[in-house]
C-alpha cells in the first residue's frame, strides 16, 4: 500500500467510529488537539476512581462535585454504549452544553478504551487519520500488576509520522 492509501484507510470509520449524526457535532469540536482532550477529559470521569472513597466526600476536585454522583452505583458506559456514537449522545441526553464546566453528574463513565475511541472517531470526522493502540503497563501503586491502557495515534502531516495521544 502507498503512504497515502494507508492514510485513507485510518480515515475510514467503522461501527465502533462512526458517527452517523454527530459527525458535524463532533467537526464543530475544537480543531486544537490540546483544547480537544482537555474538553473530552472535562466529560469523562473513569471507573477506576470509584475505588477510592475519599473522592466522594471532597465537592472540588477535577472530575467536579463528586458529591452529587452515588457512589453505590458503578456506571461503566464504555460496556453498554461502546460505540462512540453512543457516547456521545449519552453526554448530550445528560446535558447538551457541552462544555468544560460539565457538572460530575452530567458526565459519562468510561475507561481508557471509551475516550481513545471517542477521540479516534472525532478526528476521523475532522478529516484526520486516526487508530487506536492497546498496551499493558504497570499502574503506579501496583506492583507486578499490569494492566491494559488504551491511546490514540494520529498521523501528523506537518510531521509526517503517527503521534500518540495519551487522553
Amino acid at each position: 500500500m502507498q503512504n497515502e492509501e494507508i492514510l485513507n484507510f485510518y480515515k475510514r470509520t467503522s461501527a465502533y467510529t462512526d458517527l452517523g449524526l454527530y459527525r458535524s457535532f463532533a467537526i464543530n469540536l475544537p480543531n486544537k488537539l490540546e483544547d480537544l482532550c482537555v474538553l473530552l477529559r472535562k466529560q469523562t470521569i473513569h471507573p477506576a476512581i470509584f475505588n477510592n472513597s475519599e473522592i466522594f466526600d471532597k465537592k472540588v476536585c477535577f472530575w467536579g462535585d463528586m458529591t452529587q454522583i452515588d457512589q453505590n452505583i458503578l456506571l461503566r458506559e464504555d460496556d453498554i454504549l461502546p460505540p462512540s456514537i453512543g457516547i456521545i449522545a449519552e453526554l448530550l441526553r445528560k446535558n447538551a452544553n457541552n462544555s468544560i464546566d460539565r457538572e460530575a453528574k452530567d458526565k459519562v463513565f468510561i475507561t481508557c478504551r471509551g475516550i481513545a475511541l471517542l477521540l479516534a472517531a472525532i478526528l476521523k470526522a475532522k478529516g484526520i487519520p486516526a487508530r487506536i493502540r492497546s498496551g499493558f503497563a504497570e499502574y503506579p501503586n501496583k506492583q507486578n500488576i499490569y494492566l491494559d491502557h488504551w491511546i490514540t495515534e494520529y498521523y501528523d502531516k506537518k510531521k509526517k509520522r503517527w503521534i500518540l495521544v495519551s487522553v
